[in-house]
C-alpha cells in the first residue's frame, strides 16, 4: 500500500470510531480501500491523486441509493445483512489491526456484537500471523 492510500484509510477509520451516526459508512469505505490496497501488486504505487480517485469511486459504488443525496439510508442500518456488511466488517477488522482500540468499541460503532466481530477476526486470513 502507499502513504496516500493509508492516510485515507486511517482518516476513514478515525471518523468511524468517533461518529455518532455514520460509523458504518466510514468502516465500509475503509474496508473497501484496505482490500484494494492489499490486492494491489507490491510494485504498484498509488499517489495522492490515485488515492483520491479510488476513494471517489468507492464512495460512489457504496452509495447507490437516493438520487438526491446518493446515499441509501437503510443500507447503513446496524445489523442488516446486505452486501455492504462485509465491507463494514473489513473496515472494523482494519481498525483493530491498525489502532490500539478495544474490540467492544469497534463492534459497537460497526453495529455488530463483540462476539460476532471476534468470530470474523478469528476466521479472517488477514488477521492470522
Amino acid at each position: 500500500m502507499t502513504d496516500a492510500l493509508d492516510a485515507v484509510i486511517d482518516a476513514a477509520l478515525q471518523r468511524a470510531l468517533v461518529s455518532e451516526s455514520e460509523a458504518r459508512q466510514y468502516f465500509a469505505l475503509a474496508g473497501v480501500l484496505d482490500r484494494i490496497g492489499r490486492t494491489a501488486a507490491d510494485d504498484v504505487r498509488v499517489g495522492p491523486l490515485g488515492a483520491s480517485l479510488l476513494s471517489t469511486v468507492s464512495v460512489h459504488a457504496l452509495a447507490d441509493g437516493d438520487a438526491e443525496t446518493g446515499l441509501d439510508v437503510e443500507a447503513w442500518t446496524p445489523g442488516t445483512e446486505e452486501r455492504r456488511t462485509e465491507f463494514v466488517v473489513a473496515g472494523a477488522l482494519t481498525a483493530l489491526r491498525r489502532f490500539d482500540v478495544d474490540l467492544d468499541v469497534v463492534a459497537s460503532q460497526a453495529g455488530l456484537s463483540p462476539a460476532r466481530l471476534d468470530r470474523y477476526r478469528e476466521s479472517s486470513p488477514e488477521e492470522r500471523p
